[in-house]
């Protein structure tokens, strides 16, 4: 099916219709009266969107509110444009001073490979076992564990 060659209005002084009209090239139709107002479409990925003044409309381009990404404390990465991204840096920490009772670290949990964090003293008696006990986040050693002590001198 062809476009077709709309027909217009044509007013006078008054703002009365006196006669009709085909609409030619670089005639609008106004939002007034359910157009746009535009002469042309937008460029690729630009939208439609109302002036400043709030009175036509016109062809805007998407402008996001990020101008940098830069990166903290234990991370690298960043940039300010583009795809920046964001890496762990793990050396970029400072030490801690252990609080095993309220201090926790994070894991990777392998039953659904998923981040989380667990306080130490839980880690702790998580790893107590044959021969281990583990009281308010401290291992112990009892009934017959040996610990052995390589030294390598040269």
């Amino acid at each position: 099916m062809a476009d077709k060659v709309p027909v217009k209005a044509t007013f006078d002084s008054a703002g009365e219709a006196d006669g009709l009209s085909e609409f030619v090239s670089g005639d609008t139709l106004g939002y007034a009266h359910g157009g746009t107002g535009l002469t042309a479409l937008g460029s690729a990925l630009q939208y439609l969107r109302t002036n400043a003044a709030a009175n036509a409309m016109e062809w805007g381009t998407v402008a996001g509110d990020i101008e940098a990404v830069t990166a903290g404390d234990g991370l690298s990465g960043g940039g300010t444009s583009g795809s920046p991204s964001i890496a762990l840096d793990l050396n970029e920490l400072t030490a801690a001073s252990v609080n095993v009772a309220n201090d926790s670290i994070a894991i990777i949990d392998a039953d659904d490979n998923s981040s989380k964090k667990e306080s130490i003293a839980d880690l702790v008696s998580g790893m107590a076992g044959d021969g281990l006990t583990a009281t308010n986040g401290v291992l112990a050693a009892s009934g017959g564990v040996s610990l052995g002590l390589v030294l390598a001198l040269s």
